[in-house]
């Protein structure tokens, strides 16, 4: 498998995974976001989420997403929310370093703004403007249901995309 993000290995995430347990007993669910640069988020999503369900099971459901390119792209398709008047042209998702793009146009630095950019976010205009944003909210969407069931998930599977 190839590198995603902090995780560079399927390993790796299985250690986390297997420590959130033990240190979080009172957990529901756990969230892995990836950036992926070039890689298909689908595949990707698929690849991990099948190896999580290889584990033993785990007492919270599992959510892997994969964010197109990078998270900044989702900035990027609700940029106007964030810094007022601006609108981005363009498909956010297929923008190679979104990141740099936002550090040269406005200053932006991942570690100061990262937070500030994603409560500034229109999480509707995300929503209909990214397709893996739509699938973070689908992901969600089906965590709740089965919160609400007192059952767990591993998603995605490959049905559902």
């Amino acid at each position: 498998m190839r590198s995603c993000g902090d995780f560079r290995a399927e390993e790796t995430l299985e250690k986390a995974l297997r420590a959130h347990a033990i240190q979080f007993a009172d957990c529901a669910a756990v969230l892995v976001l990836f950036d992926l640069d070039d890689e298909c988020p689908k595949d990707v999503a698929l690849a991990l989420a099948e190896r999580v369900r290889e584990m033993e099971p785990l007492p919270f459901s599992v959510v892997v997403v994969c964010a197109h390119r990078e998270y900044e792209g989702w900035f990027l398709a609700s940029l106007e929310s964030i810094h007022s008047g601006t609108i981005y042209e363009g498909d956010p998702e297929s923008r190679r370093d979104a990141k740099g793009w936002l550090r040269r146009q406005f200053g932006y630095q991942e570690v100061r703004h990262q937070a500030q950019y994603t409560r500034a976010m229109d999480l509707g205009l995300v929503r209909r403007r990214s397709r893996s944003f739509q699938r973070l909210c689908h992901a969600l969407e089906e965590v709740i249901s089965a919160a609400e069931e007192a059952a767990t998930v591993v998603t995605p599977v490959s049905a559902m995309l």
